[in-house]
């Protein structure tokens, strides 16, 4: 593995564990990582500085949208962008759709479980770090989970089967 994928462990992991305990991204890991990513792929001159404008922009654009519709928070968006430059667009973005494929089925499980009337799930699921309730514009609950639960291994994947070639 090169040293920028070493790197881009140890942020997702800080952010994992940063979001788990205090349900946000710090943006001292943003800032290090964006600036990091740069002058790590600067060294390859202006095509590394283009592939980590490149990998910026791959992560900031879709997650932006995500943030718009509150699927994601803004420390995520920030994230993603960070991760884009350390990685690429290509990592960024294959990072991005496995980690919404396990959201999915995260909120599937939530669902069925809300389906089947399990009463103990609401108290059992607040009971894991980071997730919580928050009230919905219409007044219902809203079970909650930080998206680094699908980040986490999400990344497994990408790192374990490579990038998808976009």
């Amino acid at each position: 593995m090169a040293l920028y994928e070493y790197f881009t462990i140890v942020v997702l992991l800080i952010a994992f564990v940063t979001d788990l305990r205090t349900s946000k991204i710090p943006n001292w890991l943003i800032v290090i990582s964006l600036i990091l990513g740069l002058l790590y792929h600067g060294l390859n001159g202006m095509d590394g500085v283009l592939f980590a404008g490149a990998g910026f922009l791959a992560g900031i654009l879709p997650t932006m949208f995500l943030y718009v519709f509150k699927a994601l928070g803004a420390g995520d968006v920030k994230l993603f962008a960070a991760l884009g430059a350390i990685g690429g667009a290509s990592f960024v973005l294959t990072l991005l759709i496995y980690a919404v494929i396990f959201s999915g089925i995260i909120g599937l499980i939530v669902v069925g479980l809300r389906f089947m009337k399990i009463k103990r799930f609401t108290t059992w699921g607040q009971k894991i770090p980071g997730v919580h309730h928050t009230e919905s514009q219409s007044g219902k609950k809203q079970l909650r989970f930080p998206f680094m639960y699908a980040v986490l291994p999400a990344a497994v994947i990408t790192f374990t089967l490579g990038t998808i070639a976009l």
